[in-house]
């Protein structure tokens, strides 16, 4: 298990293709900004003065037979500059791992030309659709992403276009909706309509006043907390949006503040681009690949019918607290386990102040080789709790940590309580930088689920109900990235606060308790 956790989805673009650079205008933009400032980019996360309008495209695949969806980019920077990097680049990257192709938007600064971002925008949309052969793109799924002013951008495209390049879906993070004085616009209006704008200008760019049946389905989200663009942007947005009809989600977390983009803080926020995920796929989007059993044979299946625990393959494995990770419980023998009527049951309890659960093991005993791993079950509820079904090689007494590798087919924490994690960790990677990815389902504590993994000699694939999570592939395997070779073992348990299921634990939740209904592992016929 993760000793701490940070979303590094950034390790997923060492999988993605170079970007490319497109020029939108080769010879030269028609309308002009005057812009007088040469552009400045002293400061490689943040852009100023865009005076050679550009996208970046960031390919899923190089297959002229694709057709991807596509996500045109536009970073935020209050119209004065682009933040290129959390809301642009990682963006792009992380898109390209859920099977999109990116287009990173660096468009003109306004200087009060308030015509020139939204026709930078509009060629881009209008140019990717012309182009989506050339780009193995779905020209009916494009959609546009939009962050604070960028966000601002993203709405009045969707508010403000005609079918040509108008896109087919919206995602505004954290966005400036409304120019409308009660919504404390501040410098993004100054800077696109100058310190004294009309009230028809003022009108025409608040886009909560030009929603139509026509304008496309939005996914919105934003912190209650930002100080920067309030929240009553995206919620007006949102109240329009349902006045109409649109088909839209609003996320709102309690804390995040503005620009958080793709950074890590360790808050609620950090989990919007997976919501995002779901999302689309839930609009029909993306569709995420499924796992095929084709070629594979059942091996070994552990359903748990003899109403006691097969001590030829399971052990319990006794741990005082703080071993490891700063968790709190204390692993018993065995009296923190119970088989009966065909389901394994791991119950942690709150008992004189003192936290107990159990950690059950395969070591030494029933370990393999590649094969797909399915198991079936139900996880604990609460904050502070920490379950997770995982695997270790069977060598980690000779190698030690992370040498062995570690595949953490689910982690779950209480404190995030729809989202499963799957990790890779391994000597290149590992603690708090582990190969990671997560996935958002409803209800993982009264539904059964099915948490897995496909393992190769090629690769590595987590899947949940049998949809792909996360797909580890490193180009140039050694043994820091790829110790996987060898015999692994399960590892099923409930840890308790930690550095990762912690810091606060909720005392009134327990007992708590993971179901395990059955584990099944298929390998290949040549594989014994």
């Amino acid at each position: 298990m993760k000793k701490n956790i940070l979303l590094l989805f950034l390790m997923i673009s060492l999988y993605c293709f170079p970007q490319e650079k497109i020029l939108l205008y080769p010879n030269g933009a028609l309308e002009e900004n005057f812009a007088s400032k040469t552009e400045s980019d002293e400061n490689p996360k943040f852009i100023v003065n865009v005076n050679e309008t550009r996208m970046y495209y960031y390919p899923v695949n190089k297959n002229a037979n694709a057709k991807n969806p596509a996500i045109l980019i536009l970073p935020g920077g209050g119209y004065g500059g682009l933040a290129i990097e959390y809301e642009g680049a990682l963006v792009a990257k992380y898109l390209n791992s859920i099977g999109v192709s990116a287009f990173v938007l660096y468009y003109r600064m306004p200087f009060h030309h308030s015509e020139v971002p939204l026709k930078d925008a509009k060629t881009a949309m209008e140019m990717i659709r012309s182009n989506a052969k050339k780009w193995s793109v779905d020209a009916k799924k494009v959609g546009v992403i939009g962050f604070s002013a960028g966000g601002h951008l993203a709405s009045t495209l969707a508010t403000h276009s005609d079918k040509k390049n108008r896109p087919d879906f919206v995602a505004l993070i954290y966005p400036v909706i409304s120019f409308q004085s009660e919504f404390n616009p501040g410098g993004t209006r100054n800077n696109l309509l100058g310190e004294n704008p009309s009230k028809e200008q003022i009108n025409y760019f608040s886009n909560e006043l030009h929603i139509s049946k026509k304008t496309p389905p939005t996914f919105l989200v934003h912190a209650i907390d930002d100080k920067v663009v309030e929240v009553e942007h995206s919620k007006a947005f949102a109240d329009a949006l349902q006045q109409k009809g649109i088909k839209h989600k609003l996320i709102l977390y309690s804390k995040g503040g503005h620009g958080f983009g793709m950074k890590n803080q360790r808050l609620d926020a950090d989990f919007w681009y997976v919501s995002f995920k779901k999302w689309l796929e839930d609009m029909k989007i993306i569709h995420l690949p499924t796992l095929n059993k084709k070629g594979y044979s059942l091996v070994w299946k552990e359903d748990f019918k003899e109403n006691k625990l097969d001590e030829t393959v399971w052990s319990n494995e006794p741990a005082k607290p703080g071993r490891v990770n700063h968790e709190l419980q204390r692993y018993t023998d065995g009296e923190n386990m119970e088989v009966k009527n065909g389901i394994l049951t791991i119950t942690a309890h709150n008992e004189n102040n003192e936290y107990t659960s159990a950690r059950l093991i395969t070591r030494d005993k029933k370990t393999f080789t590649y094969g797909i791993m399915e198991i079936k079950a139900k996880l604990p509820k609460g904050v502070g709790t920490w379950p997770a079904i995982w695997m270790l090689g069977n060598n980690i007494k000779q190698v030690g940590w992370p040498a062995c590798g570690e595949l953490d087919i689910m982690e779950h924490v209480g404190k995030h309580p729809n989202f499963i994690h799957t990790s890779i960790h391994n000597s290149s990677g590992h603690g708090s930088t582990p190969y990671t990815d997560i996935i958002e389902i409803n209800d993982p504590f009264d539904t059964w689920h099915i948490y897995g993994m496909e393992w190769t000699k090629d690769y590595i694939t987590f899947f949940v109900d049998r949809k792909v999570v996360y797909h580890y592939d490193p180009a140039n395997k050694n043994e820091k990235n790829w110790p996987f070779n060898l015999p692994a073992y399960f590892i099923l348990n409930i840890a308790i606060g930690g550095d990762w299921g912690g810091p606060k634990v909720d005392d009134s939740i327990f007992p708590v308790r993971m179901d395990i209904d059955w584990i099944k592992v298929y390998q290949k016929n040549q594989i014994k």
